[in-house]
């Protein structure tokens, strides 16, 4: 058949017309509509007859024959209706997750990251704190935001044939895609706290033990092989508690800490690990410090996480500079990291960064390398800090903020160490033994909730007041020592005299290697007063002025000096891990010099 001479409204009626004006699925013949009027009149007069409509849900949803969400891309329905069609998607689909402000992914961690965390032990074995396959967190890109639209939604769009419009599958549409990712809230998407891989305690006090997501608590559990079918009593006695600490306590027998409530310190740090769920706020930090190398810092964190994940601690490098530290930290809230672990830390620990990450109730600011558009990202923060070093030193507000757990063997050579309690790699028996030591956990944590927490108004620590009621109550509970008693609260926070001799002792002690160990009145006169000091000793300074009468700082002498320092030679503080005192010497001149000498 011929074709007939097209008029100057075809257009027209193709792209605009054409997908409605259709009679009983073929196209109205051009001859019964010559214009704007007569068209108008020719629907009035003679109305088609509807399409079957699609199938639609409750909510009004078109779906396709597999119970999909249909987004029919029309230019006259706006983006964001389609946005919102398009969540639905996600949300029906259950494996995009939102946390904050932004959308999040589920992952098993590549070869490549296991790689990257690859670390070696004191026994030059080669450890990974993430394996192939864990369950990890990751942001939703626009790219993968696409890919997921395009399978779990079906896109149609009308495309133009001839005389008719017919609506076809269609790619997802970019608009649309960007719509949902800047989307601030996403009705019907799980929110995702964090995952576990270990049965965690509610804030209800009970038990969640079931595989997937916990809507109480916003935690996916993972739960490990070895965990499945782990069965703890609806509520365990006080007896059974006190039993199951002291099977807690022999994982940590080898290591001589300085006093019993270092014994609680590692214990506490793996029931926060499994009680974090049900602590409505911050949770303080846990510091190994030990008297000098080789006596086993490290392998306290990895038993710690070994117990309350299964897996190895994962951790980072400590730097002096903040905004390393900022980096650090903030790529292990990105990925909902459950540990951090400062290890090694040769620099006094503390600053803003790690002070904000410690006292953050549920949420931290971050920022996203690249993406400073929206500014920083809020992010769920749950993660335990644990930092590790020799001779630990604090500063700031940090160390009141810690849990001090110090070693002190006592040998010469504390690597080489034998006759331990338990035979065999630490490790490896906390991996082996783990079911029976997840279920103590979870045996004190159960036991005491299930009892009314009795005594809990006893424990009283500030910003970690939820975490003490909870976990130090616990531990008293079931007959361990007082773990709040591993804090280290000095006069220096209420004292400014106080403060300033212990700024004085601190700085000493990392400056008088300069000296050879010991430095006069005199030098410290020139060096600090006479002449204009340098950056690493301008704080040194300070801090002697703020020892000296009022009436001679202005112009300070060694005389003044030499009697500032007698003033306070007894007095003994606890600074950075030690008790440290101001001490003299005379020499063959008779001049006295002065040191910092550690007394217990």
């Amino acid at each position: 058949m011929a074709s007939e001479p097209r008029g100057p409204n075809d257009d027209i009626f193709e792209s605009a017309f054409a997908p409605k004006l259709r009679l009983n699925g073929s196209p109205i013949p051009k001859r019964q509509i010559t214009d704007d009027e007569e068209r108008s009149a020719w629907i009035d007069e003679a109305p088609l007859p509807e399409p079957p409509p699609p199938p639609t849900d409750s909510d009004g949803f078109t779906r396709d024959a597999d119970g999909r969400v249909t987004i029919e891309l029309d230019p006259q329905v706006p983006e964001i209706v389609q946005a919102e069609r398009a969540t639905r998607a996600l949300a029906e689909d259950g494996r995009t997750w939102v946390r904050d402000c932004a959308l999040y992914r589920v992952v098993g961690a590549t070869e490549e990251e296991q790689e990257e965390s690859r670390w070696t032990d004191s026994r030059g074995r080669t450890r990974f704190a993430v394996r192939a396959g864990q369950p990890m967190m990751r942001p939703l890109s626009k790219v993968q935001l696409r890919g997921k639209l395009g399978t779990c939604c079906t896109w149609k769009r009308y495309i133009v044939k001839g005389k008719t419009a017919d609506l076809q599958v269609t790619k997802p549409d970019v608009g649309i895609i960007e719509q949902v990712h800047e989307l601030q809230s996403w009705p019907g998407i799980k929110r995702l706290v964090g995952i576990a891989r270990t049965p965690f305690l509610r804030p209800d006090g009970t038990i969640c033990q079931t595989p997937g997501y916990d809507a109480k608590t916003g935690y996916f559990l993972a739960l490990s092989p070895d965990l499945v079918g782990l069965e703890v009593a609806e509520c365990p006695t006080q007896d059974e508690a006190r039993a199951a600490l002291s099977r807690l306590r022999s994982v940590f027998a080898d290591f001589p800490y300085s006093d019993e409530s270092g014994y609680m310190v590692p214990i506490a740090a793996a029931l926060t690990l499994v009680a974090r769920a049900a602590i409505d706020g911050s949770t303080p930090g846990f510091a190994f410090d030990s008297a000098k190398g080789g006596e086993g810092k490290t392998l306290q964190t990895d038993a710690v996480a070994m117990l309350a994940t299964g897996e190895f601690a994962a951790r980072s490098a400590y730097s002096s500079e903040e905004e390393e530290v900022r980096k650090a930290l903030d790529a292990f809230a990105m990925i909902g990291a459950d540990i951090v672990c400062l290890d090694d830390c040769k620099h006094a620990i503390g600053g803003s960064t790690i002070d904000t990450y410690l006292t953050a109730r549920d949420t931290i600011a971050v920022r996203v390398l690249g993406e400073n558009k929206h500014g920083p990202h809020k992010v769920p923060w749950r993660g335990v800090f644990m930092c590790t070093g020799v001779k630990l030193r604090t500063k700031g507000q940090t160390g009141r903020r810690l849990l001090f757990a110090k070693v002190v063997t006592g040998e010469v050579s504390p690597q080489l160490r034998t006759g331990f309690h338990i035979e065999g790699d630490l490790l490896d028996h906390c991996r082996d033994h783990r079911r029976g030591f997840v279920s103590d956990m979870l045996t004190v944590l159960r036991s005491y909730c299930a009892h009314g927490r009795p005594g809990a108004e006893e424990c009283v620590w500030g910003s970690f007041q939820q975490w003490a009621e909870l976990v130090a109550g616990a531990l008293r509970y079931a007959g361990g020592a007082d773990v709040l008693a591993a804090r280290r609260e000095t006069e220096a926070e209420t004292n400014p005299e106080v403060a300033a001799l212990c700024q004085v002792l601190t700085l000493l002690m990392c400056h008088q290697s300069r000296w050879g160990g010991t430095v006069s009145s005199r030098q410290l006169l020139e060096e600090l007063f006479e002449r204009s000091p340098g950056d690493d000793l301008a704080e040194l300074k300070d801090a002697i002025e703020a020892l000296l009468p009022p009436h001679v700082k202005s112009k300070p002498s060694a005389r003044s000096i030499t009697a500032a320092f007698q003033r306070y030679e007894d007095d003994c503080q606890y600074v950075d891990g030690d008790v440290c005192g101001l001490s003299s010497m005379s020499t063959h001149d008779k001049s006295v010099r002065w040191y910092v000498k550690v007394r217990a």
